[in-house]
């Protein structure tokens, strides 16, 4: 890369990192990754690739987000089920073999180490209702549901199998307190968490 381009490379680094530095009186305090599972594949073509990579074994990382907010803390995503860390094998997720999903680590475990019980997550949002984004979202019964509209009704409507999801995972939140979304979202009005509707993996993504 020339000079100039690389000049103008760590000053766009540099601006990034100062607006971002800037950005933390927004409300956020600090941000957790937590470690939600992984899935293996021994075929990537069999459901992410058709035609393409044949054979080829890929492993996919599955995250939570855990954020401490001023007004409280919000958890992005529940994972795969806790349940699975008791099965070192791995649990088959497709009928023809080619994907397993492992915990190593349970999410409830990860919380206790940050000394956050399930109790204390005042809000929450999925990025969607399939299995590996809600294992242990039974766990959130506090917690103020932000959920598109589409995929609410989807996955608390009448045929929830039909789109892929396993109602049993999620069944306690019924009772939670709910924001219906149609679009965008701030969930707290200072530009820190924003949840973006990308519609098409499922209806409500």
């Amino acid at each position: 890369m020339p000079i100039r381009l690389r000049r103008w490379a760590a000053l766009a680094v540099c601006f990034l990192a100062q607006c971002l530095a800037g950005a933390a009186w927004a409300g956020v305090e600090r941000l957790y990754v937590l470690n939600c599972g992984t899935s293996k594949t021994k075929d990537l073509s069999a459901n992410w690739s058709p035609g393409a990579n044949v054979g080829v074994a890929w492993e996919f990382s599955n995250h939570c987000y855990l954020i401490k907010h001023s007004q409280g803390w919000f958890l992005w995503d529940a994972g795969m089920a806790d349940e699975i860390a008791a099965q070192p094998d791995g649990l088959p997720a497709a009928a023809n073999g080619l994907l397993t999903l492992y915990v190593t680590k349970t999410l409830a475990a990860q919380l206790e180490e940050i000394e956050v019980a399930p109790s204390d997550v005042h809000a929450a949002a999925f990025s969607h209702f399939h299995a590996d984004h809600v294992g242990d979202a039974n766990l959130f019964t506090k917690a103020h549901l932000y959920v598109q509209a589409a995929e609410y009704d989807a996955a608390f409507g009448a045929e929830p199998q039909k789109f892929g999801f396993q109602p049993a995972l999620y069944d306690k939140l019924r009772a939670n307190a709910v924001t219906k979304l149609n679009g965008d979202h701030d969930v707290y009005g200072d530009g820190s968490v924003v949840i973006l509707a990308t519609p098409g993996h499922t209806a409500g993504h």
